[in-house]
């Protein structure tokens, strides 16, 4: 008896492995139901627009399996979400709740969901229809959501009242589709997702324009070796070449998901890899044009040193984990939480970038301290200066004022802050670090402290 618990536990686990690995961010979403201990199997969310008027969404749910129907929950308390028309009838057993971001019982529920009963939350749900798949071992619905004065967010749980999965029966599988149904191409996102194809696109041609000249402007101006000479237009082309690979990767699932209502997993997390790569290059950059081989090679800067290699690999290492982890591994997104950087590594890889500005901010003052007499040496460290103040402190300024905007329209400023900041400033880098006369002036300033006044001179000597 215990060896055949063990042997159904084993399968159950491996089923929500496999739910796991199949969900993405969306709403077109399915798998095998493994509830926990309490009977609850949380889903997925999903942002609902609305058209006055009109049924703006639309809600299809399957079940397929054998359960036997069971008493029928009774509320204690007689509500129900207005907008979710009831679904078809059927027994007691298996049913599905929704919440609305309308009041704060989702997040209470959310923070007692180990010791919640069944009863208890489908008690504080703002709508429950029984899903139970008695006839033929099948339950479709397929219904219109109607407008509740603004775009809410739904979260969906499915909820096991008074029945049991035993050994004998038949695994019960799922399929909800969710959509906007009025909103053209973007049917398939959800509110707060919406213009992610535009956005991927402006920065795949934005980027890939800013590559495509940086590399042929340098050819043409100094020839085949152009680049070997030129460390800062080094890291500058492989942060454009990074963010070009990364929005077509998220603009290619994007358009897959747009489709089908499910996008490309590996593809996705690709893209934003490649982002995280190419955000850390610009970081990376702006603090080496500030620092120079100071940072690298001089014998007084070791302790700095560190401090930055700490920041920089906390950035990568915390970024490409919460990745990984939120893909393949991670429960599915049922936070109150709207935008990457409202979670605690948003926050956490926000507080590393802004101790990488600091040591930016520290290194521009002491440049600014030093003589200079060359004007356009000073034009180009304001304008760097100036780049890095761009990419640095747009972001989290958003992140601050994204809160006193609709819960719907966070997600979509703060991304679009992220890819719009990251390009200007890459604009300003190309027209900074472009071929020019002031190369072997730049370069000679960006040597040690011993060696930097030898190398002005020198650079001087043959401009």
């Amino acid at each position: 008896m215990t060896c055949c618990c063990n042997k159904v536990a084993f399968f159950w686990t491996l089923q929500l492995a496999a739910l796991r690995v199949q969900l993405v961010r969306g709403w077109r979403t399915h798998g095998t139901l493994q509830p926990q201990k309490n009977g609850l199997a949380y889903v997925g969310k999903f942002c609902f627009d609305y058209v006055a008027g009109q049924s703006a969404g639309a809600l299809e749910v399957d079940i397929q399996g054998q359960m036997k129907g069971s008493v029928s929950w009774k509320p204690k308390n007689a509500k129900d979400f207005p907008a979710l028309p009831n679904f078809p009838p059927t027994p007691g057993g298996l049913y599905l709740a929704l919440f609305s971001d309308r009041t704060a019982a989702w997040r209470i529920a959310r923070g007692e969901w180990n010791d919640l009963t069944a009863a208890e939350l489908l008690e504080r749900a703002a709508a429950v229809r029984a899903v139970t798949p008695t006839v033929d071992g099948k339950f479709a619905a397929n219904v219109e959501v109607l407008g509740d004065e603004r775009p809410v967010f739904v979260y969906f749980t499915f909820v096991f009242w008074s029945a049991r999965i035993n050994a004998e029966s038949v695994p019960i599988s799922y399929t909800i589709h969710a959509e906007n149904k009025l909103a053209s191409f973007e049917r398939e996102f959800s509110v707060d997702e919406r213009g992610a194809v535009l956005l991927q696109l402006v920065g795949l041609i934005g980027f890939g324009t800013a590559f495509v000249g940086l590399i042929v402007g340098a050819r043409v101006t100094d020839g085949a070796g152009a680049l070997r000479s030129r460390p800062l237009l080094q890291l500058l082309i492989a942060s454009c070449a990074c963010s070009t690979l990364g929005c077509g990767c998220r603009l290619l699932d994007e358009l897959v998901y747009a489709g089908a209502g499910e996008g490309l997993g590996a593809v996705q997390v690709a893209g934003e890899l490649l982002a995280v790569v190419a955000r850390v290059t610009l970081s990376t950059l702006q603090l080496y044009v500030a620092s120079g081989k100071a940072l690298l090679q001089s014998s007084t800067e070791v302790t700095r040193k560190r401090r930055v290699q700490l920041l920089v690999a906390g950035i990568v290492v915390v970024s490409m984990g919460c990745e990984v982890y939120v893909r393949y591994f991670g429960d599915l997104d049922w936070s109150t939480t709207l935008y990457f950087y409202a979670s605690w590594p948003g926050l956490l890889i926000l507080t590393l970038n802004s101790c990488l500005f600091a040591e930016v901010c520290l290194a521009t003052w002491r440049l600014y301290k030093q003589p200079e007499t060359s004007v356009a040496i000073r034009r180009f460290y304001v304008a760097t200066f100036v780049a890095a103040i761009l990419y640095f402190a747009a972001l989290p300024a958003t992140c601050i004022l994204a809160h006193m905007l609709h819960p719907w329209e966070r997600k979509k400023l703060v991304t679009r802050t992220e890819v719009a900041t990251r390009l200007l400033t890459t604009i300003i880098l190309c027209f900074c670090l472009r071929p020019s006369k002031l190369d072997r002036m730049i370069n000679a300033r960006l040597e040690a402290p011993e060696n930097r006044q030898h190398a002005v001179e020198m650079a001087q000597g043959l401009s």
